[in-house]
């Protein structure tokens, strides 16, 4: 994330650079107490002071401004705090603001135990927002390094089921097995069985070698019309 800061401060206008050099003041120099409260002002703050212009192909301006303002607020406390000032950032802000949390989970592993984030990506993953659930399952190294099979399942499956391009989740292809490849088959069949076509890119998600025969005809015979 370093190298994304830095595309930030030299994208940003003196003007937007110097709003959030005041950001960073306060947080840094504000009682405990109050430090939570000072970061969701400046977080709620940030997209109207500087924009939402791409940085590159994960990030916009506010959302990388509301990272650092977050890792600023983590920065002054110890592990437990840390832990509870990620949930309460998560809590009480935004979908906006969810969705930074929940794209840098794998940087904010160095400020909590990894149990509170795998937490925090379980809710995510329940949610009905495209936006947010996308943050989460695409492009996305976290899910792939602390999910188990069942709760990586559910996450290929589901965003099969928003279609996403399950191209972009990480990890996918070394998380092939038997059983995943039987459940999306399944989803398979049942479009198939409804006169609707499967969802686009669901191929990816399974191995032909872990099908049955009848199942590895079909995999086949849209693979060649491809």
């Amino acid at each position: 994330m370093e190298q994304q800061f830095a595309l930030l401060w030299q994208h940003l206008s003196s003007q937007s650079s110097d709003w959030l050099k005041t950001a960073q003041h306060h947080l840094n120099n504000v009682q405990s107490s109050g430090l939570l409260d000072q970061y969701l002002k400046f977080s709620a703050m940030a997209k109207r002071k500087l924009g939402d212009s791409q940085i590159d192909r994960r990030w916009r301006t506010d959302q990388l401004a509301r990272l650092l303002l977050l890792c600023d607020m983590l920065n002054q406390g110890d592990q437990t705090t840390r832990a509870e000032h990620i949930k309460a950032a998560f809590k009480f802000g935004d979908e906006d603001e969810q969705t930074v949390i929940v794209k840098a989970l794998s940087y904010l592993r160095q400020y909590c135990a990894p149990e509170v984030l795998i937490e925090l990506a379980l809710f995510t993953g329940r949610t009905n927002s495209v936006n947010l659930f996308a943050a989460l399952a695409l492009n996305n190294p976290f899910p792939a390094q602390y999910y188990d099979d069942r709760a990586f399942h559910q996450l290929v499956l589901k965003a099969l089921f928003m279609d996403l391009d399950i191209a972009q989740l990480q990890g996918l292809n070394t998380r092939h097995s038997h059983t995943l490849s039987q459940l999306a088959m399944d989803l398979v069949n049942e479009r198939l069985a409804a006169d609707r076509q499967p969802p686009g890119g669901i191929w990816l998600a399974m191995r032909s070698e872990h099908l049955s025969s009848a199942d590895k005809a079909t995999y086949n015979r849209f693979q060649n019309n491809q």
